[in-house]
């Protein structure tokens, strides 16, 4: 992992307090990750002035994701077997479907199925790690 993956900075997660943890993420369930990416330019701060600031061609022709980088990002998580199911130039993201253990070997994680006050979801602690 150390090789393949980098710790994504501020991904740490701990388990609140009062989690119960049920066992691991059944590996054949289907997640669903949305990765965000950098922009080719930041969004600049919104006016005061009551004029736009930004037109939708000028996000997606300025401020949306670089074709090179989705590319990049589709093929790096391809390896892992994770499927791409929509790509938002404009929004810079990218939504990949896979399966639980698809995910955990993408993200270097490991999900655990969980509840806290009544509600069942799945869960994860420490950093998650994104391929070089």
């Amino acid at each position: 992992m150390a090789d393949e993956h980098i710790v994504l900075k501020g991904s740490r997660r701990f388990h609140r307090d009062g989690v119960e943890i049920l066992g691991r993420a059944d590996s054949h369930d289907q997640c669903e990750v949305t990765v965000k990416l950098r922009r080719k330019i930041p969004i600049p701060e919104p006016s005061t002035k009551g004029s736009p600031v930004l037109t939708k061609k000028a996000l997606l022709g300025s401020h949306g994701a670089d074709p090179n980088d989705v590319k990049k990002v589709e093929d790096a998580f391809k390896r892992y077997g994770l499927t791409v199911v929509d790509r938002n130039y404009p929004a810079a993201s990218i939504r990949f479907v896979g399966s639980t253990e698809d995910m955990e070997g993408a993200f270097a994680v490991h999900l655990f199925k969980a509840r806290h006050e009544g509600r069942a979801y799945r869960a994860r602690t420490g950093d998650i790690h994104i391929p070089r």
